[in-house]
């Protein structure tokens, strides 16, 4: 898989354990619980139709993954300010700017 994907060297393992859940989904084989804590999933961004869309998709994506993940939706533009992000909606995972725009 790695050789034709881009995976960063930092998140192979969930890649890879996230690839063999969708696949015994897709097989009918029960699906192994995702080992994850201390996630924080922050979408940045005053409410625009992107940033709604933004946060509709992570919670469809949560649900789809069975992970419980606290997700928030940052309107107030003073702590938007604290990430230095210039565009919207932006995608701060454990507290780090992950996507912008």
């Amino acid at each position: 898989m790695s050789k034709k994907n881009h995976i960063p060297s930092t998140v192979v393992d969930l890649y890879t354990y996230a690839f063999v859940r969708k696949y015994k989904k897709f097989i009918g084989e029960p699906i192994p619980e995702l080992p994850i804590d201390g996630i924080e999933i922050k979408v940045l961004g005053a409410g625009c139709p992107s940033c709604d869309r933004l946060e509709q998709d992570l919670m469809i994506l949560i649900e789809e993954t069975g992970v419980e993940v606290p997700l928030e939706h940052v309107r107030d533009f003073k702590e938007i300010s604290k990430y230095g992000v210039m565009g919207s909606p932006a995608l701060v995972i454990n507290g780090k700017v992950k996507a912008v725009g």
